[in-house]
């Protein structure tokens, strides 16, 4: 149950609760056991040998650096198994901060993936002293070479300048986007002291969501000058905004709405992730090596379910489905094709009576990789049937690594010239196929 990253207390009251448990255990026995377990693991060697010669033994990728005294500064690692889904799942990787994991409180960089079926999985973990520049660019290189120098297609953070520069360097052709959750927190926090009343404050508020749900850059620039014009007597307003406007790519429906981003715009994924992970560690003041072997047992836990889902879903569809979907059932993620289904029906509405679909903006096909209502409508009307190659491969229930496609929007923005210079930069887990060991790539040295 340690192993699991159960504690303490939650091992009594199973110990308690067994027939042939003792119903006077004391909490405190569990952690005295607990304790003898962690001296032998040990065996006389300090925790942070004992982790890396655990990383080693037990084959899980990672990468560490090093101060002048020879005392880890950042450590990345994975799992065989999240590097096999990071290649197969390529195309959506969101990437934040975690805090209060462990008694050092370095921040945790979770980057996180998502299936064929819409589940979570974590690609990577790291464990940084700071977050600044150089911090976050060692993060993102050595997170490369743990996966063969592949390169994801959108990249979700939120307003880190630190880490969105990383990025830039390290992964310059995949699309980079801002969670728009997080830029109406900052909205909030910024601005909403600016105004006297409830009703002035919603105002603006509803004023900035329109904004940032501007369909078309024609209308996001009429939104804005409307918003600046309404709120010109607002100046830290007005200020706020216009600190935004850089990244306008990154957030605005205009631009966000032309990338494969598979519905995953939002940082929700990682916060969601953040939340399991953190109840697999436990506490927040373990140790590093606590962390690691808590953090390899939840991975471990992911696959086994992502695995089972995908198993699932290749012998059972919804019995709704009838012969246009004959050749995608069982192909293709129930998540797709319940999206698939929705348009389906309007579809079918629209073929059978005087509903008139809205104008095709292509949405679906360009944001989910799949055909929208209009696109079923022709094909009904052709007497087509649908197939694997009306849908984006993201979806397929095919767990391999034989695809790359290529990003659907460039929206990077360049970054300043940041040299690499990684100070006691060092390798594990042997010399990864590809490049050699010094190699960093167009963004370095």
């Amino acid at each position: 149950m340690t192993k699991a990253g159960a504690l303490p207390r939650t091992i009594a009251v199973a110990l308690r609760e067994d027939p042939e448990g003792n119903p006077d255990f004391l909490r405190r026995n569990i952690y005295n056991a607990k304790r003898d377990l962690r001296v032998k693991n040990l065996a006389g060697r300090t925790p942070i040998v004992a982790l890396l010669d655990k990383l080693e033994e037990e084959g899980l990728p990672f990468r560490k650096r090093v101060d002048n005294e020879n005392r880890i500064t950042s450590l990345i690692f994975t799992h065989p198994q999240s590097v096999s889904f990071t290649k197969r799942f390529r195309n959506v990787f969101v990437m934040d901060c975690t805090y209060k994991t462990n008694k050092f409180e370095m921040p945790l960089l979770h980057i996180v993936g998502m299936t064929c079926c819409n589940t979570s999985f974590t690609s990577a973990l790291c464990f940084l002293s700071r977050e600044t520049r150089e911090d976050y660019l060692w993060a993102m290189c050595m997170y490369s070479e743990l996966m063969d120098y592949f390169t994801p297609l959108v990249i979700v953070t939120d307003r880190e300048l630190a880490l969105m520069h990383a990025n830039a360097k390290v992964f310059p052709t995949a699309a980079k986007l801002l969670c728009r959750w997080h830029i109406e927190k900052n909205v909030v926090t910024n601005c909403k002291s600016a105004f006297r009343t409830k009703e002035e404050w919603d105002g603006f508020f509803n004023t900035m969501q329109e904004l940032m749900k501007s369909l078309t850059e024609e209308k996001f620039e009429e939104n804005l000058a409307d918003l600046m014009r309404d709120y010109e007597r607002y100046e830290t307003v007005t200020s706020y905004v216009e600190t935004l406007l850089p990244y306008k790519t990154y957030f605005v429906s205009a631009w966000v709405d032309r990338v494969t981003h598979l519905g995953s715009s939002v940082s929700s994924r990682a916060e969601g992730a953040h939340k399991c992970l953190k109840g697999h560690i436990g506490v927040s003041t373990g140790n590093l090596l606590t962390v690691v072997d808590h953090s390899r047992a939840f991975m471990e836990e992911q696959h086994k379910e992502i695995i089972g889902k995908i198993a699932n879903e290749k012998v059972n569809v919804p019995p709704t489905l009838g012969a246009f979907f004959a050749d995608i059932k069982y192909k293709v993620s129930g998540f797709a094709l319940g999206l698939i289904e929705e348009q389906y029906i309007l579809a079918r509405r629209s073929l059978a009576t005087n509903f008139t679909l809205s104008t095709c903006r292509d949405y679906l096909k360009r944001v989910f990789g799949l055909p929208c209502a209009h696109a079923i409508t022709e094909a009904l009307a052709d007497d087509r049937v649908l197939t694997m190659h009306d849908i984006h491969k993201h979806w397929h229930l095919v767990l391999d690594e034989n695809y790359i496609e290529a990003p659907t929007l460039d929206t990077t923005q360049a970054g300043g010239n940041l040299p690499m210079g990684a100070p006691g930069h060092q390798r594990f887990y042997g010399p990864p196929p590809g490049p050699p060991s010094n190699y960093f790539g167009p963004y370095g040295p």
